[in-house]
């Protein structure tokens, strides 16, 4: 049932992002932080339930950078609902440094066979 779920709210937050950028551009923060919570949650019910450590690997491992994004995407989103601003500063970049420092040490098994 959690698979199910998680795959319709992908598919809502891609209606959100598609249907509501015009309208507001504090949506495609918002998309993105139901996308990346949702993945987290197919990426653990593919952790318990992997026959395969290759599987497990594959989810876990390569995916792992993008979960350090929901912090940043829900302080994007929560920032830009209360000032009305959605524009990205240099200061917000600090916030993507967890991304970057998982992302080097994926790296080399993103390249390795």
């Amino acid at each position: 049932m959690a698979l199910h779920i998680s795959i319709l709210n992908i598919f809502v937050s891609i209606v959100i992002l598609l249907h509501n950028w015009k309208v507001n551009r504090n949506s495609a923060f918002l998309a993105a932080l139901l996308f990346l919570i949702s993945l987290h949650s197919i990426i653990h019910y593919l952790v318990i339930g992997a026959p395969e450590p290759f599987w497990l690997a594959l989810a876990f491992n390569n995916l792992t950078p993008l979960m350090c994004l929901i912090g940043p995407a829900l302080y994007l989103y929560v920032r830009s609902v209360l000032t009305d601003r959605t524009v990205l500063s240099r200061p917000d970049l600090l916030h993507l440094i967890p991304f970057l420092i998982t992302l080097i040490g994926v790296l080399p098994y993103l390249f390795s066979p």
